[in-house]
């Protein structure tokens, strides 16, 4: 898997690293193109959802949604995007908060992970990224 990350973020790859210590950051902007985490596959893969999880509680509970978009290509060569949604649905593992995200997809080629936050500023910390039904 390889990563981007959108001019209004920075350190991708802290989002799968496996460590809840350090995080990528994205902050919401007018423009979304700008505001997002990218995680590209190396082949079309399947897949069931997302779990998402905060580095910091404040922040994750400021949010008014994350939009996940997958973007595919369909068996007739078609390109294809579907938007899934959280509407800041919140779950507390004991340690930290984290967000399920339904999106069953086949031929998904990349993802892309924007924070909806009304408009602020304000930077969100994505800890971990898990993808589910690879």
């Amino acid at each position: 898997m390889t990563f981007a990350c959108g001019t209004n973020a920075s350190d991708c790859t802290n989002a799968v690293d496996g460590s809840m210590v350090t995080s990528a950051s994205v902050t919401d902007d007018p423009n979304p193109s700008d505001s997002h985490l990218q995680f590209n596959f190396s082949s079309a893969v399947e897949i069931k959802g997302f779990i998402v999880w905060f580095q910091n509680e404040q922040e994750a509970k400021s949010l008014s949604r994350i939009e996940i978009s997958v973007y595919g290509t369909e068996p007739d060569g078609n390109a294809f995007r579907k938007t899934c949604y959280n509407y800041n649905i919140l779950y507390f593992d004991g340690m930290h908060l984290h967000a399920h995200i339904t999106c069953a997809t086949s031929n998904v080629r990349f993802f892309r992970i924007s924070p909806q936050n009304g408009g602020s500023t304000k930077a969100i910390k994505f800890a971990e990224v898990a993808v589910y039904g690879v």
